[in-house]
């Protein structure tokens, strides 16, 4: 989540250098699109909450000049997000659109946007059919090309020895991006390349083809900061706990169950140094205390903890 934080605050940067000099006396006209509906919403209020916090500590200003700030809604879905946008753009042209979150509706509103006149700034999608040739000077990317994270996925997997790869992704662009990069550097066997449907939930089929074609698993004792799932199979919940300890590293782990008997097992089991119940591994916050056990680290971060950990006490006794 800190990265679509991040990035929509690198978008009102680089707003904020678009703007001619000397135009304070008008009225900026943005727009945010981003996905505020269904199971993908999180991220697209991340982005949103992150331009409004960066334009709030602005005092709701770029570059002297007043916004009138937008938020859509694209609900995931490219011919929603295609008709809010040119609704938009005829009733009160737009400066700026921000947005979106996922590639297949950055696809969609590209032209209607740009040849509105208004400069696209994306903070996280980054197709790569928008690269090279095809870069427009009217599309700015904070964010990365899609390709580029998961190719070094590809190449640490051929450092490492793999041999068999089974790889899968969401079937839009973002996704093809992802397994075309994985695979632009990966010189093992692919066994096999599933694309499921974006919204798809139930990942029981995937599962069962990713056992029966038994890809090299290894990764999974292995730390991997990248794209990188590994699946294996347990019979007991005090089996999957044990396998989770069977590594030389602990960052975070997390657990998703209903039992909330099971998730406080889980806590005081795991050796990690931190355990998330019903929120993925990778989530974190600056007021918590992040950081690992083992060959992850001995250290915590945060404001308050870095602090902590690079305070040395001393103490001073005055003997009146």
């Amino acid at each position: 989540m800190l990265k679509q934080v991040l990035a929509a605050c690198t978008a009102l940067t680089l707003i904020a250098t678009l703007i001619a000099p000397g135009a304070s006396a008008q009225t900026l006209n943005i727009a945010v699109v981003t996905t505020l509906t269904g199971p993908q919403a999180p991220l697209g209020e991340q982005i949103r909450d992150g331009f409004q916090l960066a334009l709030d500590q602005h005092g709701g200003k770029l570059g002297g000049m007043t916004v009138d700030l937008t938020i859509v809604d694209d609900e995931l879905k490219p011919d929603v997000a295609v008709t809010k946008i040119r609704g938009l753009m005829e009733s009160k042209r737009q400066d700026f659109v921000i947005g979106p979150v996922f590639s297949v509706v950055k696809a969609a509103i590209f032209k209607p946007v740009t040849g509105g006149g208004a400069y696209l700034i994306s903070p996280n999608a980054g197709l790569s059919t928008f690269a090279g040739k095809a870069c427009s000077p009217d599309l700015f990317v904070t964010s990365y090309q899609n390709d580029q994270p998961h190719s070094i996925s590809g190449q640490f997997a051929t450092d490492k020895g793999y041999k068999r790869a089974f790889i899968i992704a969401p079937n839009y662009q973002a996704g093809r991006d992802a397994l075309n990069g994985f695979k632009s550097r990966f010189k093992g066997e692919v066994v096999n390349e599933d694309y499921v449907p974006l919204n798809q939930m139930d990942m029981q089929s995937e599962i069962a083809k990713i056992a029966d074609a038994k890809p090299d698993m290894l990764v999974c004792s292995q730390e991997v900061f990248g794209p990188v799932v590994a699946i294996t199979a347990y019979e007991t919940f005090d089996e999957a706990l044990a396998l989770a300890n069977d590594t030389r590293y602990g960052l975070q782990a997390a657990v998703f169950t209903a039992d909330i008997t099971k998730g406080l097992k889980a806590a005081r089991t795991l050796d990690f140094g931190g355990v998330l119940v019903n929120e993925v591994p990778t989530w974190r916050a600056d007021q918590m205390p992040y950081g690992g056990v083992r060959d992850s680290g001995n250290t915590r971060e945060g404001p308050a903890w870095s602090v902590r950990e690079m305070t040395e006490e001393r103490l001073v006794i005055l003997n009146g």
